[in-house]
């Protein structure tokens, strides 16, 4: 198991603290995934807590809650599942054609910190700054060679999840598209995964998400790869239309 040191970031004001369970009933069937602990804020929201597990075939996304809501993406399948508990219903999002046209201007840039910070998994961690138009879009801290397959999972997810987000944008006043809202959800959606694992990101909305403890050799229950049976399916598009 490894920790992500709070000093890392003096801004932030709170270190969660997480147990992993070590203890599994013999009758559950167990696989080992890569587990991987945030904390997260949205923009004039409280912390929360966010937890993911990455296998070679899927990533789930809750909020460390096994019974609870959470989001299945089936890797080999490209295929994002939202199962919503309360009422049995779970959201389908698969690969669509990105046909919305980008902004005539639409300049992106990144610029790099110079300054030092202390390692995360003996690797370095570089501060950068992604830019579109001038503005700040993404300011973020990354780790090359950290958590490798749970960043290309990541990037999967993204890439996915993108179609979808022009699906929704065409719905959305051009007054209200931003272009730094295109550029992290549309048409650039793993920009800030390309220069290693995030462990620390915030975006031009001051949402906030930060990795605080990881493990690489987690058994978790296979039953959590799962949908749940019994559930209605639909997609987005049939609540737009």
């Amino acid at each position: 198991m490894r920790f992500v040191s709070s000093s890392v970031y003096p801004f932030v004001w709170c270190c969660w603290a997480f147990l992993i369970p070590l203890f599994l009933t013999a009758c559950a069937p167990t696989l080992p995934v890569i587990a991987l602990f945030f904390s997260e804020k949205e923009q004039g929201g409280e912390p929360f807590q966010t937890r993911m597990l990455i296998t070679p075939r899927y990533l789930r996304i809750d909020e460390g809650n096994d019974a609870g809501d959470y989001i299945l993406f089936d890797r080999a399948q490209a295929a994002i599942y939202s199962v919503n508990r309360a009422d049995k219903t779970i959201l389908v999002i698969t690969p669509l054609k990105i046909d919305l046209a980008p902004p005539k201007l639409f300049k992106h840039e990144m610029r790099v910190d110079k300054d030092s910070y202390p390692d995360v998994g003996g690797k370095k961690v570089k501060h950068y700054r992604l830019m579109t138009n001038q503005a700040r879009c993404y300011d973020v801290f990354a780790v090359q060679g950290l958590l490798a397959e749970a960043l290309q999972a990541l990037r999967e997810y993204h890439q996915t999840l993108a179609g979808e987000q022009a699906a929704a944008m065409k719905h959305t006043p051009k007054e209200m598209q931003s272009a730094c809202d295109l550029a992290n959800h549309i048409f650039l959606p793993t920009r800030h995964l390309e220069q290693g694992f995030p462990i620390r990101q915030e975006d031009m909305a001051g949402n906030v998400r930060q990795l605080i403890n990881y493990d690489e050799h987690y058994r978790s229950d296979q039953t959590l790869f799962r949908l749940p049976e019994n559930f209605s399916h639909y997609r987005a598009q049939e609540r737009r239309d």
